[in-house]
């Protein structure tokens, strides 16, 4: 199996990607507990682990007697007048759309998941029904809907053709309807946003996608520009305001692989494969469902296993952040030593996929690094805006009924607060945050002066009293916020400013 699985990968991937195998001699005792010192399951998983990561460091058996070439033999015939393909530069292209047959096929994969129900693998192709052009490791991929949109294929199962019939269709809305639909399931399908009702997308908010449009219609999949558009807002004047931003969250379960070493106490290998799909169907079922029901402007790039890959409106995908980790909190019985570690960042949506991937990568890793001053505790954080911080700070920061955001947008409503004073913000929150330069230490007085500066043409504040008062009032809470956040005090400052810029 590993040597079919170098076969394809290098065929069709030229080596870029891989599957590793670790495999080890076993008995029927190995599979149950015994004592913590008498080997058994534990013992065993022990000794895979050592396996699987050597295996990561074989790839392709490269140095085995056996190798592949290492140089691809006729590489460069395989180039045609098509070109390279559009979206892989390694790969030529297949035809007049300047696409490789593996992109084609993930394209469409990309297509079906959305619109059908069942996946069939079959040994041979099916005429009729929407299916790969690369076989699988030796078998053919279909695609299809439900039984009685495709029809019945007891010829090709009588026969021996077909091998397997999953159903991915995704969980119905409401919770409490069983996902069993007569096959069994694979939870890949994930979830994309689209245009629901006749027209929607002729909403103001949406005028700088309006040549994406010419096709629209109720089934339309939403592109990544209609997404950076979902958290624009009208005012009172009928004017919208916000920031046509995307954002790209990126997460996964802090040591996971001490969790499955360490954290069964007795562990078998039944004990091992509950544990291993109650985390699965948690971003597999779970996710895709909440963003339907309540999320609905995300695009699940990635969800399953341990980790997740989401793409969306910037604002909205902050709130799934922080409910998927209360969630994912209640989920485990509130374990205080199994939680998960997230990357948000935000930035425009003509950024290639790509790039957005490795900016949410590098936030992640950012997560990852954080360590709690207070108690020690490590990873468990988000970051956000550049900023990590524990989740509890984070919805403080700017989710929470009463958070930082809500104040300063309470202190900008009472007191008339320029955009350039909040900007301001800024700079004193980075200056309060670095203790390297002694002259940062006048940050508070620095505060005062702006602020009493700014509300001196105050109009609304007829006596010096007056304000007077609304200076201490401004300089108490804000600088309680800046000196309880530190420089974190960035995501309630870039929030307020995201939700509240004019659009032209």
């Amino acid at each position: 199996m590993q040597k079919q699985f170098n076969d394809w990968f290098l065929t069709y991937s030229y080596g870029q990607s891989g599957l590793g195998l670790a495999w080890q001699a076993a008995r029927c005792d190995d599979f149950v507990f015994k004592t913590a010192t008498d080997g058994g399951f534990k013992a065993l998983m022990k000794e895979l682990h050592k396996k699987l990561e050597r295996s990561k460091y074989a790839h392709f058996d490269l140095c085995g007697e056996q190798a592949a070439p290492v140089v691809f033999a006729d590489y460069l015939d395989g180039f045609t007048d098509y070109g390279v393909c559009k979206v892989n530069d390694k790969a030529p292209a297949a035809d007049k759309d300047g696409l490789s047959d593996l992109a084609q096929d993930q394209i469409h994969i990309g297509e079906w998941l959305i619109k059908h129900q069942r996946l069939i693998i079959s040994r041979d192709k099916i005429p009729g029904l929407n299916s790969l052009k690369i076989p699988l490791f030796g078998y053919a991929l279909h695609f299809t809907g439900s039984e009685e949109d495709s029809g019945k294929f007891g010829k090709d199962v009588d026969n021996g053709n077909i091998r397997r019939v999953f159903d991915f269709s995704p969980a119905a809305p409401d919770p409490k309807k069983v996902l069993w639909n007569g096959y069994a399931r694979r939870n890949i399908s994930g979830y994309v946003p689209y245009f629901k009702i006749d027209a929607e997308w002729q909403q103001g908010k949406y005028k700088n996608c309006q040549d994406e449009n010419k096709d629209a219609n109720i089934d339309g999949i939403k592109t990544l520009n209609h997404l950076a558009c979902e958290d624009l807002w009208l005012d009172k004047d009928g004017k919208w305001k916000g920031i046509n931003a995307l954002a790209v969250l990126k997460g996964d379960i802090d040591d996971l692989g001490a969790l499955f070493q360490n954290g069964l106490e007795q562990p078998t290998f039944a004990k091992m494969a509950a544990l291993s799909r109650q985390v699965n169907h948690f971003f597999a079922i779970y996710l895709p469902w909440l963003c339907e029901t309540q999320y609905p402007e995300t695009y699940i790039v990635f969800a399953g296993g341990d980790d997740f890959f989401l793409l969306g409106s910037w604002k909205q995908l902050m709130q799934l952040a922080a409910e998927l980790r209360r969630e994912f909190s209640r989920y485990v019985a509130d374990n205080a030593d199994i939680h998960f570690s997230a990357g948000l960042s935000v930035t425009k949506p003509k950024i290639p996929i790509h790039q957005l991937a490795a900016m949410g990568e590098e936030a992640l890793e950012q997560a990852k690094a954080y360590k709690n001053k207070t108690d020690g505790t490590v990873k468990n954080a988000v970051t956000c805006f550049k900023q990590t911080v524990n989740w509890a700070d984070f919805e403080r920061l700017c989710l929470a009924e009463g958070s930082a955001e809500q104040r300063l947008e309470q202190l900008r409503e009472n007191y008339d607060l320029s955009t350039a004073y909040i900007y301001g913000l800024l700079r004193l929150t980075d200056r309060a945050a670095d203790n390297a330069k002694p002259e940062n230490a006048l940050w508070r007085s620095q505060l005062y002066y702006r602020t009493y500066r700014m509300l001196v043409n105050n109009r609304r504040l007829k006596d010096s009293e007056q304000k007077r008062r609304a200076c201490q009032v401004l300089v108490t809470d804000i600088g309680g916020d800046i000196e309880q956040f530190g420089s974190a005090y960035h995501i309630a400052l870039h929030t307020y400013l995201y939700q509240n810029r004019n659009q032209n």
